[in-house]
């Protein structure tokens, strides 16, 4: 597979991961983890090296041979520079390089197809990827699925600073569903909702809805077991940054259905993907839990009830 440029800015690219080991792939996971979501304001400068801090065992990297064939701590990380970098061209003027080093002919990889496009970062020697930002705002988005090594870099313009899920707060945990997501700001729209069983089911049909006993009956009827009545919260569309949040999703990145009912444990990569292979089993067909910690914010976001859906009279 051959890496995907950027054509204009906010676009996705990506590296193949293809023939990586377990090592290297953990590397990748390691320093995504320090650089994903960063926003950068107009002047501020981003440093791989400071951002990412020092390639050895006592910072969690592993040994595993990097783009050169030399087994070091952290070796791979280069591939997430080089993906960035590789997202960067779109903007042309807007980004002043301060520092970049490539491989040349010593990049005996393949996730890009000349040495003179792989990014060369190591601590050890002082060899930095830099650059100032010289737009209004942008957005570093990093994730990984079982092919690629993504990035989108996300211009916000006057948008003000990311919407995410440490900057909304909810007085309880709610169900809800997906109304939207942007995959270039990495934010997904949420409409809360409660599930409503028995005598209060009852009451808000007859009594908020108008229904007689006979037509509530006739409804349910016609309802199936994994369906519910629900009545909408009074609450603002809940916007949360997809990376930002542990996930628990019903559906592998290809569109199956997992094998256990209490859901796969996934990162916003996972929902990435899952929602540019098979975005219908993520939307408003779909319901959701989402948990807030004892300080109201949103930690963990579950899909409960996969290709079902609620019943809203």
């Amino acid at each position: 597979n051959l890496p995907a440029q950027a054509a204009k800015p906010g676009e996705e690219v990506y590296t193949p991961l293809a023939g990586l080991n377990q090592d290297r792939i953990f590397n990748l996971k390691h320093g995504i983890k320090k650089i994903n979501g960063m926003v950068l304001k107009k002047g501020d400068v981003f440093s791989f090296n400071d951002i990412v801090g020092p390639r050895n065992k006592a910072s969690g990297f592993r040994h595993t041979k990097d783009e050169r064939g030399k087994a070091i701590f952290g070796g791979g990380v280069s591939q997430i520079a080089t993906t960035i970098d590789m997202a960067l061209k779109a903007y042309g003027s807007d980004i002043n390089f301060l520092e970049r080093h490539t491989y040349g002919s010593e990049f005996q990889d393949t996730y890009v197809t000349f040495g003179k496009d792989a990014v060369r970062v190591e601590y050890s020697t002082g060899k930095n990827y830099a650059f100032t930002n010289n737009r209004a705002s942008l957005r570093i988005t990093l994730w990984m699925s079982d092919q690629f090594l993504s990035c989108v870099i996300a211009p916000l313009g006057n948008e003000g600073p990311p919407e995410s899920s440490s900057s909304q707060q909810l007085d309880r945990s709610v169900f809800a569903s997906l109304e939207s997501f942007n995959p270039q700001t990495g934010i997904a729209v949420f409409n809360a909702y409660e599930i409503l069983e028995g005598e209060t089911a009852r009451n808000y049909l007859m009594n908020e809805l108008g229904y007689d006993e006979e037509g509530v009956e006739i409804l349910y009827s016609g309802l199936d077991t994994y369906e519910h009545i629900i009545r909408p919260l009074n609450y603002p569309p809940i916007k949360i940054n997809v990376d930002q949040v542990n996930w628990i999703l019903q559906y592998q990145a290809t569109g199956e259905l997992g094998t256990s009912l209490d859901g796969i444990p996934s990162s916003g990569g996972d929902f990435r993907v899952l929602y540019k292979n098979k975005p219908d089993k993520l939307l408003s067909a779909n319901t959701y839990f989402i948990d807030i910690d004892l300080n109201g914010k949103i930690y963990l976001i579950k899909q409960v009830y996969p290709a079902h859906g609620d019943y809203l009279p």
